[in-house]
């Protein structure tokens, strides 16, 4: 049987690179199928919505929810299940794929963007799923666009925002402590909006400092603390616990040795011999953006005990 092929082998070797460059050509248009691209070589499709009829300028900010998914269909981080919108300032100038993308949606809109694996890593690098994404493949860029505010109508939206969040964080709080009243009565900095007990280990006796949190604290000429610390959200999800870590924690007066506010400063208000025990806002702990296991604007239970002034 003769080759359906030409005998001659340059039309042989032009004929196999059009059947190659065909099949590319279809290929990338079954992938890229339905999207859209920008002078900059941004891909792009609506899904819902559509593109502002203009571009706005500064002093403005939209309220947006985004879904990031890797090239396995595998979710790499999801803001959709916050309680909360992300809060981004319009963006003028376009310096990245996402902002490029959010400078397009109008309101209402939820637009799909394709993002190179390399590009993703380099913007998000400190994100650990995203650090292990293969190279020179794609992922997906999700964002919904829910409003986009002035700056007279987004401080409205911020001072609404912090004031339902404390009244809702506070309800959360005040029904944990009252489910505990048994083991000792709760004191409520009104300050700091923590609620908090303090214990004698030895004699039993519970603390009667009002506003305890806002005072000088217990160690106030202590440079360095060790402690023993154990918290949970308020469902009793574990995040520290230093006895199953099987190390002490230390705090230093004025810095920031854990990163965290609960772990950085409590262990200054509970003396040498006592328990302290404190209910917390997530501003003190993890705040909007959570962390695993810990949701976002999550409210803690902290305990601290065995204080040992170290220097």
């Amino acid at each position: 049987m003769s080759s359906i092929l030409p005998n001659n082998k340059f039309l042989k070797y032009t004929g196999i690179s059009l059947v190659i460059i065909t099949l590319g050509i279809l290929v990338y248009q079954f992938i890229f199928r339905g999207y859209s691209t920008t002078e900059t070589g941004l891909k792009y499709r609506f899904i819902k919505g559509g593109a502002l009829s203009e571009q706005l300028g500064p002093n403005n900010f939209c309220l947006v929810e985004y879904l990031i998914v890797g090239p396995e269909n595998d979710t790499l981080q999801n803001t959709f299940n916050s309680d909360t919108m992300m809060e981004i300032p319009y963006p003028v100038e376009v310096r990245n794929e996402m902002m490029e993308a959010l400078q397009l949606a109008k309101p209402g809109s939820t637009m799909e963007v394709l993002i190179s694996t390399d590009s993703l890593k380099q913007k998000i690098s400190n994100h650990y799923k995203i650090k292990l994404l293969p190279n020179g493949k794609m992922a997906k860029f999700i964002i919904h666009v829910d409003q986009i505010l002035n700056g007279e109508e987004y401080e409205a939206y911020s001072n609404a925002k912090i004031l339902n969040r404390a009244m809702a964080e506070n309800k959360i709080i005040d029904e944990f402590c009252a489910k505990k009243l048994k083991d000792g009565n709760w004191l409520l900095d009104s300050f700091q909006s923590i609620k908090y007990r303090v214990k004698n280990e030895k004699s039993g006796v519970f603390s009667n400092t009002i506003n305890l949190l806002s005072i000088p604290p217990t160690h106030f000429k202590v440079a360095l603390v060790e402690y023993d610390v154990y918290v949970t959200t308020l469902r009793g999800d574990l995040i520290f616990d230093s006895r199953l870590e099987g190390r002490k924690y230390k705090a230093e007066q004025l810095a920031f040795l854990n990163g965290l506010r609960i772990l950085d400063e409590l262990p200054f208000f509970v003396n040498v011999g006592e328990i302290g025990e404190f209910v917390t806002t997530s501003g003190h702990g993890f705040g909007a953006y959570g962390r695993i296991g810990v949701p976002s604007y999550a409210p803690l239970y902290v305990k601290i005990y065995n204080v040992k002034v170290l220097q």
